[in-house]
C-alpha cells in the first residue's frame, strides 16, 4: 500500500508533445513552470524558502493484465500514519518541495527570458526610430537649403553686384546645405578672383593719375577738381572691395568649417547606423543562443526529473526495507535488555551479601577500637603519673631557690669576702635554673598533648555514649555486638586532672616569674 501510494503517474509523451510550440514536458506537469534549476549562471535571482506541507496523495487506477479494476488508495495521512516511517513522510516532502522550488526556478527563469526579448524589441525598434529621424532631419536640411538657394537668387537678380547681393549671398552660404557647398565655393572663388582683378585694375588707374599728377600735366582748375572727385570715388570703390574681399574670405572659411561639421555629422550618423546594424544582427544572434538554451535547458529539465522520480522511487524502497530491518533490531535489542535486566538482578543479590559482610566486619573494627580506648586510659594514667614526679621535682627545685636566696642575702651581710664563691655558685643556679627551664618546657608540651588527648577522649566518650542511648533504645539483634558501658567515675576524674594541670602551671607561672627576677 505505501509503495502503490507514493509511485508517480505516468503521462504520455505525445501528449504533452502536441502542443506544437517550444513548450516543456514540465511546464505542463508543474502547471505553468517555465525554465530549469540550470539558469542560474546567467540571472541571479533570491526565493524565499518553501515551508514543508503535508500532502493528500489522490486515488490512482491500475491495470493488472487486460481485466482493469480500479483500487481506492486511502489517504496516507490516516491509514498509512502508523506504519509509514517519519524519516520516509519527511524525504517525500523534502522531495515535493524541491520539486516545486524547481517549477518557480523555471518560472522565473522563462519570465527573465521574456523580460530579456521585451528589451532586445525594445533596442531595435529604438535603433530604427534612430535611423528614421536621421533620414528625416537630412532630407528636411536638404529641402531647406534648396528653398534657400532658390530665395536668394531671386533676391540677388535685381540687386548690385558688389554690395548687397554678397551679403545675403554668404547668410545663404551659412545656412546652406552639404550638398551644394561645392558649387557654391567654386561661384565664391570665381567672385573673388574678379574682385581681385577690379583692384588691381583700379589701383593701376590710381598709380596713373598720381604719376600724372606729379608730372604736372593735370593742373587745371576744372581737370584737377574732376580728377579729385574721380580720385575720391575710386578710393571708396577700392574700400568697398577690400571690405567686401574680407568677407568673401570670412564666408569661404566659414563655409569650409561648416562643410566639415556637416562630413563628420554624416559619417557619425553612418556609424551610428552601422552600430545599430552591429547591435541588431547582435541582438539576433543572442536571442537564438538564448532560445537554443533554453531548448537544453528544457531536456536538462526533463532528464532531471525522469531521474529524480526514479531516485524517489528507490529511496522509497530503500527506506521501506530499513523500516523491516529497524523492526528486527528493535526486537533483538528487547531480548538482550531482558538479558541484561536478569543479569541486573543477580547482581543485586549479590550486593546484599556483601552488604551483610560488611557489617559483620564493622563490628569487629568497633570492638578493636574499644580495644584501644582501654590502652590509651593506661597510658594516660602513666603520664599523670609522669607529672606528679615532675611536680615534687619541680616543688624540690623551689625550695633550693629560696634557700640559696636567704644564705645569698645572709652572705652579702655578713661575708663579703665570699662573693666570689657565691658568684660561681650563682652560676651553677642558674644553669640548673635553665635546665629546669628546659623540663618546665617540655612537661607544658607533654602537657599540651596530653589536653588534646583528653579532649579526643572526651569526644569518644560522648560518642560511646550516644551510641549506647540508641542501642539501648533499639532491640537488639543476633549481629550486633553489646559494648561496655562507659565508667560512672571518668567525669570526676577528668575534673581532677584538669585541677591539678592548673595548679601545676600555676605553680611554675610564679616560680618562673621568681627566676626571672632573681
Amino acid at each position: 500500500m505505501l509503495a502503490e501510494s507514493y509511485t508517480p503517474s505516468r503521462r504520455s509523451m505525445r501528449e504533452l508533445d502536441s502542443a506544437g510550440e517550444e513548450t516543456d514536458n514540465q511546464s505542463q506537469l508543474s502547471c505553468g513552470s517555465r525554465g530549469s534549476r540550470l539558469g542560474r549562471g546567467y540571472y541571479g535571482y533570491l526565493y524565499n524558502p518553501v515551508t514543508p506541507r503535508k500532502y493528500y496523495y489522490p486515488s490512482r487506477n491500475y491495470t493488472v493484465g487486460a481485466a482493469t479494476t480500479e483500487k481506492t488508495i486511502p489517504d496516507p495521512s490516516k491509514t498509512e500514519a502508523p506504519s509509514a516511517p517519519p524519516e520516509l513522510m519527511s524525504f517525500i516532502e523534502r522531495q515535493e518541495d524541491y520539486i516545486e522550488q524547481l517549477e518557480k526556478e523555471s518560472k522565473f527563469c522563462r519570465e527573465e527570458l521574456a523580460t530579456l526579448l521585451n528589451k532586445v524589441k525594445d533596442v531595435i525598434s529604438e535603433n530604427e526610430n534612430l535611423h528614421e529621424r536621421q533620414k528625416s532631419k537630412l532630407i528636411k536640411s536638404v529641402f531647406e537649403h534648396l528653398e534657400t538657394e532658390t530665395e536668394t537668387e531671386t533676391e540677388t537678380e535685381p540687386r548690385k553686384v558688389l554690395k548687397s547681393p554678397k551679403k545675403s549671398k554668404r547668410s545663404a552660404l551659412i545656412e546652406g546645405p552639404p550638398i551644394v557647398f561645392e558649387s557654391r565655393i567654386s561661384e565664391l572663388e570665381a567672385q573673388l578672383t574678379q574682385a581681385k582683378i577690379d583692384l588691381k585694375k583700379s589701383q593701376d588707374e590710381n598709380d596713373s593719375l598720381r604719376k600724372k599728377i606729379n608730372d604736372g600735366t593735370v593742373l587745371d582748375s576744372v581737370g584737377y577738381e574732376s580728377y579729385r572727385k574721380q580720385l575720391d570715388a575710386l578710393q571708396k570703390e577700392k574700400d568697398s572691395l577690400q571690405e567686401t574681399v574680407r568677407q568673401l574670405q570670412n564666408t569661404l572659411a566659414l563655409i569650409k568649417d561648416k562643410e566639415n561639421d556637416t562630413v563628420d555629422k554624416v559619417k557619425r550618423s553612418l556609424d551610428i547606423a552601422e552600430q545599430a546594424q552591429y547591435e541588431k544582427n547582435a541582438a539576433e544572434t543572442e536571442i537564438r543562443r538564448l532560445k537554443d538554451e533554453l531548448e537544453r535547458q528544457h531536456l536538462k529539465l526533463r532528464d532531471a526529473i525522469s531521474d529524480q522520480s526514479r531516485r524517489i522511487a528507490d529511496e522509497r524502497s530503500a527506506a521501506e526495507r530499513r523500516y523491516t530491518q529497524q523492526i528486527e533490531q528493535l526486537t533483538a535489542e528487547l531480548g538482550v535488555q531482558w538479558e541484561s535486566t536478569n543479569k541486573l538482578q543477580l547482581e543485586m543479590d549479590k550486593q546484599r551479601r556483601e552488604n551483610s559482610d560488611l557489617r559483620r566486619e564493622v563490628a569487629q573494627k568497633q570492638a578493636l577500637i574499644d580495644d584501644l580506648k582501654k590502652d590509651m586510659q593506661s597510658k594516660i594514667i602513666n603520664l599523670q603519673s609522669d607529672i606528679g614526679t615532675t611536680g615534687a621535682e619541680k616543688s624540690a627545685l623551689e625550695q633550693q631557690i629560696a634557700t640559696l636566696q636567704m644564705a645569698n642575702e645572709r652572705t652579702e651581710r655578713q661575708y663579703k669576702q665570699e662573693i666570689t664563691r657565691l658568684e660561681t655558685e650563682v652560676q651553677s643556679l642558674r644553669q640548673r635554673l635553665d635546665r629546669a627551664d628546659a623540663d618546665l618546657i617540655h612537661s607544658r608540651r607533654e602537657n599540651l598533648r596530653l589536653n588534646e588527648q583528653i579532649a579526643s577522649l572526651e569526644k569518644e566518650t560522648a560518642l560511646n555514649a550516644a551510641i549506647s542511648d540508641e542501642r539501648s533504645k533499639t532491640p537488639r539483634t543476633p549481629d550486633t555486638i553489646a559494648l561496655p558501658p562507659p565508667k560512672a567515675d571518668s567525669h570526676d576524674r577528668e575534673k581532677e586532672l584538669t585541677s591539678m594541670i592548673r595548679d601545676m602551671e600555676n605553680k611554675h607561672g610564679r616560680k618562673f616569674s621568681n627566676y626571672k627576677l632573681i
